[in-house]
């Protein structure tokens, strides 16, 4: 786990410094997403909403190792759940708890922490929080306009834009009204 959380703070700083072309690497090794064009998107998008991220979490119950067994039909919560560092694989495919993991499933309170410390490690999350300012915008149009050509299909930037809109309204991080989205006015309570 520890390596893990070197290796991913090690590639953001290779990119925010420049010395990496965004899709060359990820953190954990693999292609972050892949549009139907087969072009890889240097960018992470969620592929689950949160309910379906705490619904696999709390397969745990009380086990620090689920198998590979059962988690089919639920590849995208893991793959979030990966990303969010909740979980890691081990060589048979079986997750098994992080300590972000095990304090997210013992302490509600701390589950929307753990989705904003991730959403506001992403590089276009601030540009995305930037072009929405204090007006009411269209979360989709500020996405697109944010992330440019991903070669995504409207079926895809639609399915991506909502669930990314449900991990930042989780977060603090926007407030949603009406398919209009704005800066959450709890954002600047937890800056440092």
């Amino acid at each position: 786990n520890t390596w893990d959380t070197y290796a991913r703070t090690l590639v953001n700083w290779l990119r925010y410094v420049g010395l990496t072309h965004p899709s060359a690497i990820t953190a954990d090794g693999r292609a972050i997403g892949v549009t139907r064009r087969g072009r890889q998107s240097e960018y992470f998008l969620p592929s689950s909403y949160v309910k379906q991220i705490i619904s696999l979490m709390k397969k745990f119950g009380e086990r620090e190792t689920i198998p590979v067994s059962e988690l089919e039909g639920i590849r995208w919560a893991k793959s979030d759940c990966i990303q969010l560092g909740l979980i890691k694989e081990d060589e048979e495919k079986n997750v098994q708890l992080t300590l972000t993991g095990d304090e997210f499933i013992s302490n509600q309170f701390s589950r929307p922490r753990v989705f904003r410390d991730f959403l506001l490690s992403l590089d276009y999350v601030d540009q995305y929080l930037a072009h929405i300012e204090d007006t009411e915008k269209s979360h989709l149009n500020v996405l697109k306009n944010t992330l440019g050509d991903t070669g995504f299909t409207e079926e895809t930037w639609l399915w991506r834009s909502k669930i990314l809109a449900n991990w930042l309204e989780f977060a603090g991080i926007i407030q949603r009204k009406a398919g209009k989205i704005i800066v959450s006015k709890q954002l600047g309570l937890f800056e440092s």
